[in-house]
């Protein structure tokens, strides 16, 4: 199965919600300007997705988790890292681990 997107960030219409998930390739999607001017109503990530939110600015001043293995950059980011399974401030909904991720896609909308 694959899934390919079907518009590009110039042409997207707005939303009123964005999924960042981590994993494989979160660096480069912290260096990459295109994704760190894109934005939405609520924004929420999963795993090392947060540190991708961090990037551009949008955790400062926020409370904010992610995967362990990344936990300790986000105060690099200017986020309050908390321990915690899922953070909810303001528009930024963060989830520390995979479970989150899955959760989140059924519809569940953990945190809210």
């Amino acid at each position: 199965m694959q899934i390919l997107p079907t518009v590009i960030y110039e042409t997207c219409p707005p939303l009123d919600l964005i999924m960042v998930p981590g994993g494989p390739g979160q660096q480069k999607l912290m260096e990459d300007e295109a994704t760190s001017g894109f934005s939405s109503g609520d924004i929420t990530s999963v795993c090392t997705g947060s540190p991708v939110l961090g990037a551009p600015g949008l955790l400062k001043g926020k409370r904010a988790t992610c995967h362990w293995s990344a936990f300790e950059h986000l105060k690099f980011l200017g986020a309050t890292p908390v321990s915690e399974r899922v953070v909810v401030d303001g528009n930024i909904i963060t989830g520390a681990g995979v479970t989150f991720g899955i959760e989140f896609g059924l519809g569940s909308n953990p945190g809210r």
